[in-house]
């Protein structure tokens, strides 16, 4: 496999969709002074770290394996963690691994010179983000389905504390002086903020949403796809702008219709007083990159960089600390980088050298991007060199082919490229929005574990096959059509998607909430089977016919309904929303519906 530096593409203010051979100003937050120490590595969940010897130590989410690389980024050593795990951190004063499998609920320590485990630490359930304080002495976990942060002594890996988190919790960065911790959400428009003394209380850090060239409409923000600080006063988040219903609404297009994507993607850089809660400032800028999966801080540069993950691209954004007192402007470049098959670049970290190791989630390989020490424009003297396939991946061809078209940007699935599958449906989940399609309001599905035998498709139930429903989905984004291969492809990938992991809830609760489900209320009439559903359409309340939903994932799906009309579960349950007549949930005392509730998350 061979890389090749290809391209160049802008960092934007403005809406830019296109990846264009142009550099433009961008406006920056205001420098801190330079006594600021930067944030080290180990602060930072991800993928990929760089180690002494030049080498790296990666966890690739699709096969499971931990590995450690030679310089060449070809195997050294490698260690079966479990299939799509989380983050990793790095202790190198130790020599010690912290890895969060995901789907076996636990912290793997591992000894990385012996590539062998240590100690393993059971967690909530679904552990992603890992992260180690400044001091070294504390551990620091997120947990997806149960929607934690977990505190662990790192030598002797008892719990500390936890703190309740929003939905949909990923990474996580903490500050170089110890005092906070920012935590990324692929399905809100905020971050939580936990404090690291005292009682630990979260707090929500939202996005700023102003953009005078952005589509008009609502405009909200989702997908936080990383998080870091670049040291004790300012952190770095990315995010997506969207835009579900646009002011000036036409046609069957998501959003509604307009001449700019309803989805951009965007910077936000916080500064922080040194102790002080809520961050004293945000600038945001709109970049080029795709899913922007991963940052890196390349302090001796005093630059940023970014990774596309759905446009193969690396963002080189420099002179941080540099300018005036009310901000800085500067050009910065991003270079894209293709190789034979797809990257797909979901970490990134720089070596001693300033090297960039970028780890590479659909070939499973590693780029060693170098010249960011030259001193001159990464864009102009970056040297790309990728190592060997480190693992094999657990999707058959097929499903990984699928795999790679549901996440990357390409005109067969929207026009202007601007767009993907994971888009909308980060993971296979939803964006949590609703957006406006052909004059009505229809709520973004959750795809994993929904489709296999759950025909027909869309809200109306006017797709009688999947493939029918996909090149609807391409019609609506004003996409090229979708050819047979792609298509078989994207389904095979869509129904070997996993279900999302439920929350922890009590057992005996859980098993009065079925006997609700299945009796009294008669909800299995409709949602029955395994997948529950009857693959029929119903009329509420002087609604259209619309067909019955999989309860799968149930718990990670909000809003609830086709138009999104109940926001929560209990809001389903107090008979909230338009789709009325379902069920008499008139009926059930607050003990019954907390107990429905529970069963219900459990789907």
């Amino acid at each position: 496999m061979r890389a090749t530096l290809l391209a160049l593409a802008a960092v934007a203010v403005g809406c830019a969709s296109r990846l264009e051979p142009t550099t433009v100003d961008v406006v920056r937050p205001a420098p801190v002074p330079p006594a600021a120490p930067p944030a080290a590595p180990t602060l930072t969940s991800g993928r990929i770290v760089a180690l002494a010897d030049g080498g790296a130590l990666v966890i690739d989410a699709d096969s499971g394996l931990l590995v450690r690389t030679d310089r060449s980024g070809a195997a050294a050593a490698q260690l079966a963690i479990g299939h799509d795990a989380g983050h990793l951190a790095y202790d190198p004063a130790a020599d010690l691994g912290f890895v969060a499998d995901r789907d076996g609920d636990r912290v793997v320590v591992v000894d990385v010179g012996r590539m062998a485990p240590v100690a393993e630490w059971r967690t909530p359930a679904e552990p992603f983000g890992v992260a180690l304080t400044p001091d070294r002495a504390t551990v620091l976990v997120t947990t997806v389905a149960d929607r934690t942060l977990v505190a662990f002594d790192a030598g002797s890996g008892a719990e500390q504390w936890r703190a309740a988190l929003g939905a949909e919790p990923r990474g996580l960065a903490i500050a170089p002086d110890g005092s906070r911790a920012l935590i990324a959400s692929i399905g809100r428009g905020e971050l939580d903020d936990v404090a690291l003394a005292g009682a630990h209380p979260v707090t929500r850090i939202a996005f700023d949403l102003d953009c005078d060239r952005c589509q008009s409409g609502d405009m909200v923000a989702r997908g936080t796809g990383a998080v870091m600080f670049l040291d004790p006063q300012r952190a770095v988040a990315s995010f997506q702008r969207e835009v579900p219903e646009a002011s000036f609404a036409r046609g069957d297009r998501y959003g509604g219709g307009s001449f700019f994507p309803p989805v951009s993607h965007h910077l936000a850089f916080f500064t922080f007083e040194v102790g002080g809660a809520p961050p004293t400032a945000q600038t945001v800028a709109q970049i080029a990159e795709h899913q922007p999966r991963a940052l890196a801080w390349d302090a001796g540069g005093d630059a940023l960089l970014v990774a596309g993950l759905g446009s193969d691209t690396v963002l080189h954004l420099p002179g941080l600390t540099r300018g005036t007192k009310d901000g800085i402007e500067g050009q910065a470049s991003s270079a894209m980088l293709q190789v034979a098959a797809r990257c797909g670049p979901d970490g990134i970290a720089i070596t001693r050298e300033r090297d960039a190791l970028v780890w590479c989630g659909f070939s499973r390989s590693i780029l060693r991007v170098s010249g960011l020490a030259g001193g001159g424009r990464f864009a102009d003297d970056a040297r790309v060199s990728a190592g060997p396939t480190l693992a094999a991946s657990s999707w058959t061809e097929l499903e990984h082919d699928g795999h790679v078209l549901f996440h990357v940007s390409r005109a067969a699935i929207h026009a202007d490229g601007a767009l993907a599958c994971a888009t909308c449906h980060p993971e296979g989940r939803a964006d949590g929005l609703t957006w406006h399609i052909g004059g009505r309001r229809h709520q973004t599905p959750m795809l994993g574990g929904r489709l296999a035998g759950t025909a027909p498709y869309k809200w109306d139930g006017s797709d009688p096959t999947l493939a029918a429903s996909l090149a609807t989905t391409a019609r609506r984004l004003h996409g090229r059509e979708l050819d047979a291969g792609q298509i078989a492809a994207l389904s095979a990938y869509l129904e070997a998607l996993p279900p999302p992991r439920p929350p922890t809830r009590d057992p005996a609760a859980v098993a009065r909430g079925r006997l609700l489900f299945e009796g009294e209320l008669a909800c299995a009439t409709c949602h029955e089977g395994p997948r529950y559903t009857d693959g029929d359409r119903h009329t509420f309340d002087r609604n259209p016919a619309y067909d019955t939903p999989s309860l799968i994932g149930l718990a990670a799906s909000a809003p609830y309904f086709h138009d999104g009309s109940a926001e929560t579960l209990d809001d389903l349950l107090r008979g909230y929303g338009t789709a009325r007549g379902m069920a008499d949930f008139d009926a059930l005392s607050p003990a019954d519906r907390a107990d429905l509730r529970a069963f219900l998350e459990t789907l």
